[in-house]
């Protein structure tokens, strides 16, 4: 097959010889090995149409889309000229595909917290480059269940719609500022619906609407439960029902190749009731939320990342189920939800080594490095708390299953106290 910078030889050595090198353009595309995809969506995918101007940078672009879908093992790419015509060129891309329906297990553990249950994914629904995925789990013998559905081409615009629904039943442990322990249950109904427009590859802003309750509060607490709350001072969070308007925005892009990654991307959401429930018993809060993820191959180490995550979240919410947490999901080595606030901002560093790569399975060894910060009032560091731990962990990429990546990482906890704990997941921790 013929790599890209092969096709640049070819072109610089067909110029020499013909004034209308530059006027070449595309003719015929082609996806061989492709079943299971339409084929109006891939060329939705790759961008590239008969007619349009010949360029490698084009087919680059082209390759590393389809990269992206998750949907194929190998992507390659050949050209001919016409036999006709030999500005006009033929473009064939040759796949392999992944499969794209998985049933997925749900195997979570860390910091007291457990969820066992299966995850249906498809990541090519009705051939359409749709997502669908639906899951079940029990979090500590809770059930909790919720589909989303993705469409990439809304109208075959570059358009994104989202709709999900969420339903959580949770019985959580939390900490007071004195490390006392407390409790709250609740059960959390989410529906969410989003539209998302791409400018470009690296620009995308949209808004949406979400809706929440949050009812049976405490129900599940024993009396003992009850009684240490009192004597910790944890209040009992309130039930609500309201709707809130939801604004997205994301600044650059990041590239997949199999397991790896390669880019930096800045995405931030804005959830807010707007006022819409002053006076109300329902309580008006606004939330924000930004990530920055940066992802880099390093070119010494074959097939190994450096792999780097910035979150921040603030809330003006009272109400402790919609405070800011930091614990094990988000710092490794802690207690789940170990400390609470109403503004957070943590990191993750990981270096994913891959140290075997087969057809079917590979091995990566990941050291990491996680820090924090969380309190009510970031001007005030009395009342705030900083976070530290690091640790190993090993990842197993399964090579022909889109996305599903077993992970296993230990933790040491170093500030503010000693303590360590591990943590398993079926996917990447970012």
């Amino acid at each position: 097959m013929f790599s890209i910078k092969k096709i640049s030889l070819i072109l610089l050595y067909l110029s020499s010889f013909s004034a209308f090198a530059m006027e070449k353009t595309f003719n015929k595309i082609e996806f061989l090995g492709n079943n299971r995809t339409e084929e109006s969506v891939l060329n939705l995918i790759v961008e590239i149409n008969s007619g349009d101007k010949f360029q490698t940078e084009k087919l680059e672009k082209a390759v590393q889309q389809l990269k992206n879908t998750h949907l194929f093992s190998k992507v390659e790419v050949s050209i001919t000229g016409d036999k006709d015509d030999s500005n006009k060129i033929d473009v064939k891309f040759n796949l392999e595909e992944k499969w794209a329906i998985i049933p997925v297990p749900i195997a979570y553990s860390a910091g007291g917290v457990s969820r066992y249950g299966v995850a249906l994914m498809d990541y090519n629904f009705l051939g359409r480059f749709y997502q669908l995925t639906n899951y079940f789990y029990l979090q500590n013998s809770k059930p909790n269940f919720g589909s989303t559905f993705v469409n990439n081409f809304t109208f075959n615009l570059p358009l994104i719609s989202v709709l999900s629904f969420n339903y959580v039943d949770n019985k959580n442990t939390i900490y007071n500022k004195n490390k006392e322990v407390g409790y709250y249950s609740v059960n959390l109904i989410q529906l969410e619906g989003d539209m998302i427009w791409k400018f470009n590859d690296y620009i995308n802003l949209g808004a949406g609407l979400k809706y929440e309750n949050a009812g049976n509060v405490n129900n599940e607490l024993s009396n003992d439960e009850k009684i240490k709350n009192t004597q910790n001072g944890i209040e009992k969070p309130k039930s609500f029902d309201n709707l809130a308007f939801v604004g997205k925005g994301g600044l650059g892009k990041i590239d997949h190749d199999s397991y790896l990654a390669q880019g930096a991307q800045l995405s931030s959401t804005v959830t807010s009731t707007a006022g819409m429930y002053q006076g109300n018993d329902n309580e008006d809060y606004t939330k924000f939320e930004n990530t920055f993820l940066a992802y880099y191959k390093m070119k010494l180490y074959n097939h190994t990342n450096f792999a780097l995550r910035i979150q921040h979240g603030q809330s003006n919410s009272k109400n402790l189920i919609r405070k800011m947490y930091l614990g094990a999901d988000q710092i490794r080595g802690f207690q789940s939800m170990q400390y609470s606030g109403n503004e957070a901002i943590y990191s993750n560093v990981e270096v994913r080594q891959t140290v075997y790569e087969g057809n079917y399975v590979s091995l990566q060894v990941v050291p990491f490095f996680d820090v924090g910060y969380i309190g009510s009032d970031f001007g005030n560091a009395i009342n705030n708390q900083s976070l530290m731990s690091y640790g190993v962990g090993l990842r197993l990429p399964l090579m022909q299953l889109a996305g599903l990546i077993v992970r296993m990482d230990y933790g040491f906890a170093v500030t503010p106290e000693n303590q360590s704990g591990f943590s398993f997941g079926l996917s990447q921790f970012f």
